[in-house]
């Protein structure tokens, strides 16, 4: 029984690791880095939720671009392409 013990107290200490890794990254999912503003928006492929802020004067004074990435929808059958890049004006 003391190998039992040992091994559900070692099994615990991984899910509390785990849940505290998850709660630290779940808040910054889906958030701007703020760090991160670029002056054209990123070419090729940008994978699916990635926000980024693009500073290339194409919104009015005070507002900056918002580009997040597109998905590809997969579900039974083919891939379908689903929404592209979504671009808006945000407040700075």
């Amino acid at each position: 029984m003391p190998h039992d013990s040992h091994a559900n107290r070692r099994r615990g200490a991984q899910i509390v690791v785990l849940s505290l890794v998850m709660l630290v990254a779940a808040p910054a999912h889906g958030r701007v880095e703020q760090a991160k503003i670029l002056k054209r928006e990123p070419p090729g492929v940008m994978r699916c939720g990635v926000t980024v802020l693009v500073d290339d004067r194409s919104c009015p004074r005070g507002q900056i671009k918002r580009v997040i990435g597109g998905c590809i929808l997969a579900g039974p059958g083919p891939r379908v392409a689903g929404p592209g890049r979504q671009r808006s004006c945000v407040p700075r």
